[in-house]
Order: structure tokens, then C-alpha cells, then sequence
């Protein structure tokens, strides 16, 4: 059976754990490419552990609009586009 998400590609915000990591190792199981965009490096080992994943690893903050520009270009040199925004991470204060 073919990956439901095969060919297409996300952005998931806070992806180094929680929830985040949770939905990239459900996009990757069901095809898609992966730009994680995360601010703890850290923790991006996780999901470089993550098997049979197409995975482009950002490092920002979500509020800065200038890293929202960087990493939609670094997954469109990436995969050649964006289809899906999962957008986990918050902003306080």
C-alpha cells in the first residue's frame, strides 16, 4: 500500500519533542518530507533517530518572522515546497 502522505512535505513547529515529535514520526510513516523547526538542537537527535525519514532540521524561534522566511525557503530547496503546516510550537508573553 502506497503512504497516504508519499511525495508531500511539512513544516512542524516544536518538533523536537512532545507533540511535535509525535507528528513527525506520523508524517514520515505515511511519506511526507519533513522540515522540523524546533529552537532545542538538542533534542533534534530524537528525530534524526527516526527511521525511513526524508528530514530537514531548523533551528528558530517561531516568532521571529525572519526564521519563519529562512525555514520556509531551507524546506523549499529542500523538497521543492511546502503542502502541510503543523503548527505545534507557542508563544507566551
Amino acid at each position: 500500500m502506497a503512504a497516504i502522505l508519499s511525495g508531500k512535505s511539512a513544516i512542524v513547529t516544536g518538533a523536537a519533542s512532545g507533540i511535535g515529535l509525535a507528528a513527525v514520526k506520523r508524517l514520515g510513516a505515511d511519506g511526507c518530507r519533513v522540515l522540523a523547526f524546533d529552537l532545542d538542537t538538542a533534542d533534534f537527535s530524537r528525530l534524526l533517530a527516526i527511521p525511513n525519514l526524508e528530514l530537514s532540521c531548523f533551528k528558530g524561534d517561531v516568532a521571529d518572522a525572519e526564521n519563519w522566511k529562512r525555514a520556509i525557503g531551507q524546506a523549499t530547496d529542500a523538497f521543492g515546497g511546502v503542502d502541510i503546516l503543523f503548527n505545534n510550537a507557542g508563544i507566551s508573553g
